[in-house]
């Protein structure tokens, strides 16, 4: 996703916030917020600090009242503002959404989609004194966070030529079989992540998980469902951080 298309989402998260999304929006709007589970908790947090605002005003009020009625001997109970209404109104619908999606899944409103695009990032590791290998992978990611896929996966190659850990030989393998997805070619992006497996490495459960996901997200874009179940399964299996998301493609 890049900063426009992060600014538009945004702006119809604070839309719907605001009321002013149909239920057509509001659908689409949430097939996006599963997308990007990232920015649920931005909608959640920017309820949060409303809410948080909203009793801080309420709080100076009441001072404020108390410290003119001091007449008044006997304690109130104190009044829940109507906003926390509906900040909890929201959360709920947040919670429901993610649990009817995550644990059953809806075809109705959400059907499996392939990922547009994976998330790049350095794999950066503390036991490896790699920051010339990191520099590196980060200037491929920039190049690809510009689009300028055949530089990015050009400079990955170079590096290849240099004497390298198992470990940044997997990072690097997996940096550019996510250019080659987020470029459209997923053809390699296959090639390279069905490499990384039939390798014999020893991958970490959680790196194993990612690439899985990564597979079966390819084989989705090539529409070969049943290769691509066949790893969003393995997916499951491995039970980590993608575990739900590949239970709802299942479901």
């Amino acid at each position: 996703m890049n900063n426009k298309e992060k600014y538009l989402l945004e702006a119809r998260i604070d839309a719907y916030r605001r009321g002013e999304l149909s239920d057509e929006q509001i659908d689409k709007l949430w097939e996006e917020l599963i997308e990007y589970p990232e920015y649920l908790d931005y909608l959640k947090n920017s309820v949060n600090l409303e809410a948080i605002a909203t009793e801080e005003d309420n709080a100076v009020t009441d001072a404020a009242s108390a410290r003119r009625n001091t007449r008044k001997s006997k304690p109130e109970f104190y009044k829940i503002p109507a906003m926390w209404g509906r900040v909890a109104a929201t959360l709920l619908v947040i919670a429901g959404v993610l649990s009817v999606v995550y644990l059953f899944g809806s075809d109705y409103i959400f059907e499996p989609k392939p990922m547009k695009e994976i998330e790049l990032d350095t794999y950066r590791s503390s036991t490896i004194p790699s920051a010339e290998f990191d520099r590196k992978v980060q200037e491929a990611i920039n190049l690809a966070s510009l689009e300028k896929y055949h530089e990015a996966l050009q400079k990955l190659e170079e590096m290849e030529e240099n004497e390298l850990t198992t470990e940044q030989i997997i990072s690097l393998h997996i940096n550019k079989g996510s250019i080659h997805y987020n470029s459209g070619d997923y053809l390699a992006a296959k090639d390279v992540f069905h490499g990384i497996l039939d390798e014999d490495y020893d991958l970490h459960v959680l790196t194993r998980e990612k690439v899985h996901w990564f597979l079966g997200n390819a084989y989705l874009q090539l529409e070969e469902e049943g290769k691509a179940q066949q790893h969003i399964k393995k997916t499951y299996e491995l039970n980590g951080a993608y575990r739900r998301l590949a239970e709802r493609y299942m479901d």
